[in-house]
């Protein structure tokens, strides 16, 4: 009875739980909740709160994602033939340093590039050699 009453009080979207001790802690929103890292609780979701959940994870993916994209699209590329010109190899040369990780390609589409700083690390390094 006291539960009910209790629920009928807590203004809509607030949940109430008393962990150990009966402290009580407010989670207003299912991220929130998940954040929390909660387990074992049963909830009663409404499609408003499962709206907003959504927003919040995909906020949440955005924030993490883009500085990676951003810096991503912001790299320079070599072309197979460009990095050729600048080392002096040829195909083969090329194809071995893949295969040993000394240069490594990146694939986009069905073309193969060269990161320009990694071409640059390993010219500084044959410089110093």
């Amino acid at each position: 009875m006291k539960q009910r009453q209790f629920a009928q009080k807590n203004p809509p979207g607030v949940m109430r739980r008393y962990p150990f001790g009966g402290i009580e802690k407010s989670m207003t929103d299912l991220y929130s909740l998940v954040q929390s890292g909660v387990t074992g609780i049963t909830l009663s979701v409404t499609i408003e709160d499962l709206s907003n959940f959504a927003a919040n994870l995909i906020d949440a993916a955005k924030a993490q994602l883009l500085p990676i994209m951003v810096s991503a699209a912001e790299e320079d590329y070599l072309t197979k033939k460009e990095v050729m010109d600048k080392f002096g190899v040829c195909h083969t040369t090329l194809y071995n340093w893949a295969k040993n990780k000394y240069l490594v390609p990146v694939k986009i589409g069905r073309k193969v590039f060269y990161r320009q700083r990694d071409v640059e690390t390993q010219i500084l390094q044959r410089l110093k050699s």
